[in-house]
This record gives C-alpha cells, structure tokens and sequence, in this order.
C-alpha cells in the first residue's frame, strides 16, 4: 500500500504542475498543460479588478497558514496566491491599502476582487503561473484598471 500511496502522490504532484487555461474551448483541448508563453516584455496579464495602482514587493503565501509567508507581510507589500476566499481576509488586512493582490484563478466576482474594490487595494485576477513567474523580493507594480502586473 505505501508503494500504491507513494506513486498516487507523485502522479497527483504532476497535475498539479499542469497549466490549465481559465476558459477551455472545445477546440483547443492542446493548450492544457501548456504554459502561457511569456510575453518577454516583464509584464504579466490577467484580470483588472480595482481602479488602483500599486508598486510594492512580492511575498507569495500559499495558503491563510502559510506563517513563514505572512511574517513577511507589510503594509505595502503584495500578495501572489492561487486564489482567495473569505479565511484570507485578516492576511490581507496585513498589507492595506498601499498593498496589491495578485491571484492566479479569479474574476470580477471573486472574493478577492470584492474585497479589493471594497478596500482600496489593487488587484489583478487570474494571472497565468504568477507563482512561478514571480518571486519574493521581487517589486512590482500591480495595476487594476489595466490588468496588468510589470516587473520593475
């Protein structure tokens, strides 16, 4: 059984490593588990989700538990995660309005995008691998009106 386990747990950590596109048309099924290619120009895009704008230092948290992420956490910084849901709301407290939110899954309806909008923090939604692409210490300006995440 540990054997069965071990292998069940790498083929799920190979999914997981998959790139799915937020809108899978039927006739494009190739582009799962493709990565989006970059656009070389140190700007990433996704989903403008606030009238704000935002330059600030990169710190990834992967989870509401993730402590090592969030001792890290400043006003002023931003935050790059998967997604977010209502269990993020005092993580986010943390970084303010001068802060941003970068997520890779969402949209206008998100509770990240309410919050933002709610609190005046910029937020770009549904950014491609932005956990990948992005690093901690990086500083980035976060535009919400655009979409768009440059790489300073």
């Amino acid at each position: 059984l540990h054997a069965v386990a071990k292998s069940r747990r790498e083929q799920w950590n190979a999914y997981r490593q998959l790139s799915v596109p937020a809108v899978i048309f039927t006739g494009d099924f190739e582009t799962i588990g493709r990565t989006p290619e970059p656009s070389g120009d140190g700007v990433l895009h996704g989903i403008g989700v606030s009238n704000y704008i935002t330059e600030g230092e990169v710190v990834i948290v992967e989870s509401p538990q993730d402590s090592q992420a969030i001792e890290r956490l400043h006003a002023g910084c931003i935050v790059v995660t998967q997604t977010t849901d209502p269990a993020w709301t005092p993580v986010l407290s943390i970084i303010g309005q001068q802060g941003g939110l970068v997520t890779e899954v969402g949209g206008q309806l998100a509770h990240g995008a309410i919050y933002c909008r709610e609190m005046g923090i910029a937020a770009v939604l549904n950014v491609p691998d932005a956990r990948a692409r992005l690093r901690n210490g990086m500083r980035v300006r976060v535009n919400g009106q655009q979409g768009t995440v440059e790489i300073l």
